[in-house]
């Protein structure tokens, strides 16, 4: 029973495991965290420990939506990452530490459209699947008038 409640405490009171991020931009570079006290080293990366919390996104009409990422700020990486970035950024999660200290690897959850809310402390991404599928036509663009082949 001590051992569970060990956990517990060790964990911050939740069920969570620590999730491995890579923020990527083409010309800004790339960042790694891991939300856990202590850096760890995967593949060759250092991932630095910062604080996030990680929402996976859900499946929604064969597409992942309503992913979120929160990270507070501690040092000005990830804010200079952000004002020196575009729209190109992309967040990809790559596994998740178990309490033996070995890095189950995961789905990897590929994030690339979104929005970035950043307050001072706490960089808020929105994250967002491809909505090329959400786009309708009006029906007044193409018609017998302007379409005469489609008549």
């Amino acid at each position: 029973m001590s051992d569970i409640f060990d956990a517990l405490l060790r964990s911050k009171g939740s069920y969570s495991l620590p999730y491995l991020i890579k923020i990527s931009h083409p010309d800004a570079g790339t960042l790694r965290f891991i939300n856990d006290r202590e850096g760890i080293d995967y593949q060759g990366e250092h991932y630095s420990p910062t604080s996030f919390s990680y929402t996976e996104p859900k499946w929604q009409d064969g597409r992942l939506v309503n992913g979120s990422i929160s990270i507070a700020c501690g040092d000005n990486r990830i804010i200079s990452f952000i004002e020196n970035s575009d729209e190109g950024i992309s967040v990809t999660v790559t596994g998740i530490k178990l309490q033996d200290r070995t890095i189950q690897e995961i789905n990897t959850y590929y994030h690339q459209y979104g929005s970035v809310d950043y307050d001072g402390f706490v960089v808020s991404w929105n994250l967002e699947g491809d909505d090329k599928m959400d786009m309708v036509f009006p029906p007044d663009v193409f018609n017998q008038f302007n379409n005469r082949g489609n008549a």
